[in-house]
C-alpha cells in the first residue's frame, strides 16, 4: 500500500462516522467521473459515438421492434 493511501485510512479512521459516510458518497462520485474521464479520452468511442449521433441526425435509424424481431 502507497503512503497517501496510508496515511488516508489513519485519517478515516479518527472519523466519526457519518463523517466517513459523507466521505464514501465523495468517493463513489469520484469513481463516476474516472469512467466519464476515461470515455471521453477514448478516441476511438468519441470517433463511434460522433457516427452515431450523425445518423441518428440523417435518420439512419431502427425501430427497436424491428431488431427484436431479428435476434
Amino acid at each position: 500500500m502507497g503512503q497517501i493511501k496510508a496515511q488516508a485510512k489513519a485519517l478515516i479512521d479518527q472519523l466519526p462516522d457519518e463523517a466517513v459516510a459523507g466521505l464514501l458518497g465523495f468517493i463513489q462520485s469520484m469513481q463516476k467521473w474516472e469512467a466519464t474521464r476515461e470515455i471521453e479520452e477514448d478516441q476511438q468511442l468519441q470517433k463511434a459515438i460522433a457516427e452515431g449521433q450523425a445518423a441518428i441526425a440523417q435518420g439512419k435509424t431502427v425501430r427497436w421492434r424491428d431488431v427484436r424481431r431479428k435476434v
